[in-house]
């Protein structure tokens, strides 16, 4: 495994980009250009995290059913996002889905039990 991440950070196919907005408490959407135009180029972009997460949806408690991609779609890049369900905010949920996620736990929502893993591809992308 080392092998191929030094590998592939050796010939370009992976990179590594320090940039402080990472470590910010603001939006996604609030991005810098320059950053927004460096992950437009990238094939895929995987955010992981609660905090993280929140930072994609604006931090806000939007109705559960609402659409992923009418919250992302700013997003420039294809996108995957790895969250446990540890806050309350979660968008792009089915209603049906929620229905069998409460059913089986009242506290499913903020637990740290149950995860998502949306996926968000611009058309421009695709």
């Amino acid at each position: 495994f080392l092998g191929r991440l030094t590998a592939a950070l050796a010939d370009g196919r992976l990179t590594v980009v320090p940039v402080a907005f990472y470590n910010s408490p603001l939006a996604w959407w609030d991005m810098p250009p320059g950053l927004a135009r460096d992950l437009a180029r990238a094939a895929l972009v995987i955010v992981k995290g609660d905090a993280n997460y929140r930072r994609l949806v604006g931090d806000r408690h939007w109705p559960h059913d609402t659409p992923w991609a009418s919250v992302v779609g700013y997003f420039p890049a294809p996108l995957l996002s790895l969250c446990t369900c540890k806050s309350g905010v979660i968008v792009g949920l089915c209603v049906a889905d929620e229905a069998r996620a409460q059913a089986a736990a009242a506290d499913w929502l903020v637990a740290g039990e149950y995860a998502v893993a949306p996926f968000f591809a611009p058309t421009a992308a695709v």
